[in-house]
Protein backbone atom coordinates (compact mmCIF):
# COMPACT_ATOMS: atom_id res chain seq x y z
CA UNK A 1 0.00 0.00 0.00
CA UNK A 2 0.74 3.60 -1.15
CA UNK A 3 -0.22 6.70 1.49
CA UNK A 4 0.15 9.88 0.00
CA UNK A 5 -0.85 12.98 2.27
CA UNK A 6 -1.47 16.08 1.21
CA UNK A 7 -2.69 19.98 2.08
CA UNK A 8 -5.84 20.20 1.71
CA UNK A 9 -8.25 23.88 0.66
CA UNK A 10 -7.50 25.16 4.47
CA UNK A 11 -5.07 25.15 7.29
CA UNK A 12 -7.78 22.61 8.89
CA UNK A 13 -7.83 20.04 6.77
CA UNK A 14 -5.70 17.27 5.55
CA UNK A 15 -6.29 14.87 2.67
CA UNK A 16 -4.85 11.38 2.59
CA UNK A 17 -4.69 9.11 -0.45
CA UNK A 18 -4.12 5.28 0.13
CA UNK A 19 -2.99 3.36 -3.54
CA UNK A 20 -3.06 -0.56 -3.69
CA UNK A 21 -0.12 -2.06 -5.56
CA UNK A 22 0.25 -5.58 -6.38
CA UNK A 23 1.79 -8.30 -8.39
CA UNK A 24 0.52 -11.24 -10.08
CA UNK A 25 1.58 -14.33 -11.26
CA UNK A 26 1.73 -14.98 -15.06
CA UNK A 27 2.98 -17.00 -17.82
CA UNK A 28 1.80 -19.13 -20.47
CA UNK A 29 3.34 -22.05 -20.04
CA UNK A 30 2.40 -24.81 -17.36
CA UNK A 31 4.29 -24.67 -14.38
CA UNK A 32 6.78 -27.42 -13.34
CA UNK A 33 9.00 -27.11 -9.94
CA UNK A 34 12.35 -27.07 -11.06
CA UNK A 35 11.77 -26.22 -14.77
CA UNK A 36 13.91 -23.37 -16.17
CA UNK A 37 12.05 -22.98 -19.00
CA UNK A 38 8.52 -21.76 -17.41
CA UNK A 39 7.59 -18.74 -18.41
CA UNK A 40 5.69 -17.71 -15.24
CA UNK A 41 6.14 -14.29 -14.15
CA UNK A 42 5.56 -11.38 -11.69
CA UNK A 43 4.31 -8.60 -13.42
CA UNK A 44 2.53 -5.70 -12.42
CA UNK A 45 -1.41 -6.50 -11.86
CA UNK A 46 -3.92 -3.95 -12.33
CA UNK A 47 -5.24 -1.76 -9.05
CA UNK A 48 -7.54 -3.35 -7.12
CA UNK A 49 -10.60 -0.69 -6.00
CA UNK A 50 -12.03 -2.90 -4.01
CA UNK A 51 -9.18 -2.92 -1.81
CA UNK A 52 -8.32 0.11 -2.07
CA UNK A 53 -11.80 2.01 -0.97
CA UNK A 54 -11.36 -1.20 1.88
CA UNK A 55 -8.54 0.32 3.62
CA UNK A 56 -9.56 4.04 2.70
CA UNK A 57 -12.96 2.94 4.42
CA UNK A 58 -10.90 1.48 7.64
CA UNK A 59 -8.72 4.86 7.70
CA UNK A 60 -11.50 7.24 7.38
CA UNK A 61 -13.26 5.55 10.09
CA UNK A 62 -9.70 5.37 12.43
CA UNK A 63 -9.51 9.17 11.83
CA UNK A 64 -12.61 10.13 11.74
CA UNK A 65 -14.43 8.28 14.87
CA UNK A 66 -17.05 7.62 12.09
CA UNK A 67 -18.81 3.90 12.14
CA UNK A 68 -17.00 1.53 9.15
CA UNK A 69 -20.43 1.46 7.33
CA UNK A 70 -20.27 5.98 7.49
CA UNK A 71 -16.74 5.41 6.32
CA UNK A 72 -17.34 2.98 3.61
CA UNK A 73 -20.86 5.48 1.98
CA UNK A 74 -18.15 8.47 2.40
CA UNK A 75 -15.42 6.76 0.24
CA UNK A 76 -18.07 5.17 -2.44
CA UNK A 77 -19.31 9.11 -2.91
CA UNK A 78 -15.92 10.03 -4.27
CA UNK A 79 -15.51 7.65 -7.29
CA UNK A 80 -18.22 9.54 -9.33
CA UNK A 81 -17.20 10.06 -12.61
CA UNK A 82 -15.95 12.98 -13.47
CA UNK A 83 -13.26 12.87 -16.33
CA UNK A 84 -13.32 12.66 -19.82
CA UNK A 85 -10.70 12.83 -22.67
CA UNK A 86 -11.40 15.71 -25.81
CA UNK A 87 -10.44 15.15 -28.63
CA UNK A 88 -9.41 19.05 -31.02
CA UNK A 89 -8.97 17.73 -34.98
CA UNK A 90 -8.47 20.92 -36.25
CA UNK A 91 -5.38 21.50 -33.35
CA UNK A 92 -4.94 17.80 -33.13
CA UNK A 93 -4.53 18.26 -29.37
CA UNK A 94 -6.18 15.97 -26.74
CA UNK A 95 -6.57 16.48 -22.90
CA UNK A 96 -8.53 15.94 -20.19
CA UNK A 97 -11.47 17.57 -18.44
CA UNK A 98 -12.29 17.32 -15.40
CA UNK A 99 -16.06 18.39 -13.54
CA UNK A 100 -14.12 19.57 -9.76
CA UNK A 101 -12.04 22.85 -8.95
CA UNK A 102 -8.30 22.61 -9.39
CA UNK A 103 -7.21 21.47 -5.77
CA UNK A 104 -9.65 19.04 -5.87
CA UNK A 105 -7.90 17.87 -9.45
CA UNK A 106 -4.69 18.08 -8.42
CA UNK A 107 -4.70 15.87 -5.62
CA UNK A 108 -6.65 13.45 -7.46
CA UNK A 109 -4.59 13.66 -10.14
CA UNK A 110 -1.26 12.46 -7.65
CA UNK A 111 -3.80 9.77 -6.70
CA UNK A 112 -3.83 8.13 -10.30
CA UNK A 113 -0.45 8.60 -11.06
CA UNK A 114 0.46 6.92 -7.79
CA UNK A 115 -2.04 3.86 -9.34
CA UNK A 116 -0.59 3.76 -12.57
CA UNK A 117 3.00 3.47 -11.10
CA UNK A 118 4.54 6.55 -12.18
CA UNK A 119 7.17 7.88 -10.08
CA UNK A 120 7.48 11.19 -8.50
CA UNK A 121 10.32 13.78 -10.25
CA UNK A 122 8.84 16.99 -9.15
CA UNK A 123 5.68 19.28 -9.13
CA UNK A 124 4.40 22.62 -8.56
CA UNK A 125 1.04 22.99 -7.55
CA UNK A 126 0.86 27.41 -7.87
CA UNK A 127 2.43 26.66 -11.29
CA UNK A 128 0.11 23.83 -12.16
CA UNK A 129 3.29 21.29 -13.62
CA UNK A 130 3.98 17.74 -12.75
CA UNK A 131 7.25 15.77 -14.10
CA UNK A 132 6.87 12.17 -13.25
CA UNK A 133 8.72 8.93 -14.46
CA UNK A 134 7.32 5.51 -15.10
CA UNK A 135 9.57 2.20 -15.11
CA UNK A 136 7.55 0.41 -18.00
CA UNK A 137 5.60 2.50 -20.22
CA UNK A 138 4.59 -0.55 -22.07
CA UNK A 139 1.82 -1.69 -19.70
CA UNK A 140 -0.08 1.46 -21.09
CA UNK A 141 -1.04 -0.81 -23.88
CA UNK A 142 -1.26 -4.27 -21.95
CA UNK A 143 -4.94 -4.40 -22.63
CA UNK A 144 -5.14 -3.60 -26.21
CA UNK A 145 -6.76 -0.04 -25.64
CA UNK A 146 -4.96 1.03 -28.94
CA UNK A 147 -5.85 -0.76 -32.00
CA UNK A 148 -3.38 -2.03 -34.14
CA UNK A 149 -0.68 -1.00 -31.75
CA UNK A 150 2.70 -3.10 -32.14
CA UNK A 151 4.92 -2.75 -28.88
CA UNK A 152 7.99 -4.42 -28.07
CA UNK A 153 6.53 -5.60 -24.32
CA UNK A 154 10.08 -6.96 -23.47
CA UNK A 155 12.54 -3.99 -24.29
CA UNK A 156 13.58 -1.98 -21.53
CA UNK A 157 11.81 1.29 -22.19
CA UNK A 158 11.06 4.37 -19.65
CA UNK A 159 8.79 7.18 -19.99
CA UNK A 160 9.18 10.52 -18.50
CA UNK A 161 6.26 12.75 -18.53
CA UNK A 162 5.35 16.05 -17.53
CA UNK A 163 1.67 17.47 -17.50
CA UNK A 164 0.55 20.82 -16.98
CA UNK A 165 -2.96 20.98 -14.59
CA UNK A 166 -4.89 24.28 -15.62
CA UNK A 167 -8.46 25.66 -13.89
CA UNK A 168 -11.19 26.63 -16.35
CA UNK A 169 -13.66 29.45 -16.37
CA UNK A 170 -16.42 27.57 -15.55
CA UNK A 171 -14.95 25.90 -12.77
CA UNK A 172 -13.43 22.51 -14.37
CA UNK A 173 -9.83 21.79 -14.76
CA UNK A 174 -8.18 20.89 -17.71
CA UNK A 175 -4.88 18.32 -17.83
CA UNK A 176 -2.83 18.49 -20.97
CA UNK A 177 0.51 16.54 -21.68
CA UNK A 178 3.18 18.91 -21.57
CA UNK A 179 6.15 17.16 -22.41
CA UNK A 180 6.58 13.22 -22.96
CA UNK A 181 9.85 11.54 -23.92
CA UNK A 182 10.21 7.55 -24.08
CA UNK A 183 13.92 5.79 -23.66
CA UNK A 184 15.08 2.92 -24.98
CA UNK A 185 12.56 2.79 -27.66
CA UNK A 186 9.41 4.22 -29.27
CA UNK A 187 5.93 3.84 -28.53
CA UNK A 188 2.36 4.39 -30.85
CA UNK A 189 0.23 7.32 -30.19
CA UNK A 190 1.47 7.51 -26.65
CA UNK A 191 0.02 11.01 -25.69
CA UNK A 192 -3.25 9.34 -25.68
CA UNK A 193 -2.08 5.98 -24.24
CA UNK A 194 -0.93 7.94 -21.13
CA UNK A 195 -4.10 10.25 -21.17
CA UNK A 196 -6.41 7.39 -21.55
CA UNK A 197 -4.88 5.71 -18.39
CA UNK A 198 -5.35 8.60 -16.31
CA UNK A 199 -8.58 9.36 -17.61
CA UNK A 200 -9.69 5.73 -16.48
CA UNK A 201 -8.03 6.30 -12.86
CA UNK A 202 -10.22 10.31 -12.62
CA UNK A 203 -13.66 9.12 -13.30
Amino acid sequence: MRIRIENGENKNQTLVFVTSQKMELTGEKPYFPGDDESSFKYANAKPDPTLTADMLARLTAYLSGKTEAESRALVAASFAPRSKIIFNKDKDERYLIVSQAYPQVWNRLGLALDRLGFNPVKSNQKDGEITVTHPYPQSFYADGAIRGAKVDMKQKMTMQLTLKVLPQKDGSTRIDVSEISVTGGTLPDDRFAVLSKINEQME
